[in-house]
């Protein structure tokens, strides 16, 4: 595809709790696989989101971070997982 991109489907109809809801879907579900490190495949999310986002993120043992974004109502995001503690330094 060299980088480009294509509307593959068009809703007639897009709420914008649809767009949010898909957003946060997908952080979902990378969220749930465990993956070490989990973004919105470089791209920011929407601050509205952001609080959903976040307590997911705790749910699935993950460190939200999230940095203002240079686009008004985004925000950068990144989850990284939390390392367990297995008491070896106490």
């Amino acid at each position: 595809m060299g980088g480009e991109f294509s509307l593959l489907i068009s809703f007639d109809d897009r709420p914008k709790d649809f767009v949010h809801g898909v957003e946060f879907g997908m952080i979902w579900e990378r969220l749930k696989q465990g993956e070490e490190e989990v973004t919105n495949g470089g791209f920011p999310v929407r601050l509205q989101n952001q609080e959903l986002i976040y307590r997911a993120c705790e749910h699935f043992g993950y460190q939200a971070h999230f940095k203002q974004c240079w686009v008004s109502g985004w925000v950068d995001f990144i989850a990284i997982k939390k390392q367990e503690d297995y008491g070896i330094f106490e």
